[in-house]
């Protein structure tokens, strides 16, 4: 219960409908970029969402959970280690996103690694 201190029920429903709607079309516009286009961000990409993830987890926002979503969205398995570090978590919002977003991946093969969180 100590994640909930301080924050209000409202704001919490808000911040995880609006992380599952921005899921659900990151997790499309994903899969149409990766099977029918083959595109991948490259590294550039990946070190600005990974500053925005630094960022906002410093900041304790309660947005920290939204730059995973788009690190998974990048096709790039070179961002597969912040996310398996971010489903430890102290926060669920930001643990539901990382590992949401390893599924966006496609990274099947790190099942084991992120059940050992």
């Amino acid at each position: 219960m100590a994640e909930l201190e301080g924050k209000g029920f409202e704001d919490l429903v808000f911040t995880a409908a609006i992380a599952a709607y921005l899921n659900v079309v990151k997790d499309v516009a994903s899969k149409v970029n990766q099977k029918i286009f083959k595109y991948q961000a490259g590294k550039d990409k990946l070190d600005k969402i990974q500053a925005q993830i630094t960022e906002k987890l410093a900041g304790d926002s309660e947005e920290a959970c939204l730059p995973a979503i788009e690190l998974g969205a990048t096709n790039n398995l070179d961002g597969l280690p912040t996310l398996v570090k971010l489903a430890d978590h102290n926060d669920q919002f930001v643990r539901a996103c990382s590992l949401s977003a390893i599924g966006t991946l496609g990274a099947h093969d790190q099942l084991e690694e992120v059940r050992s969180v």
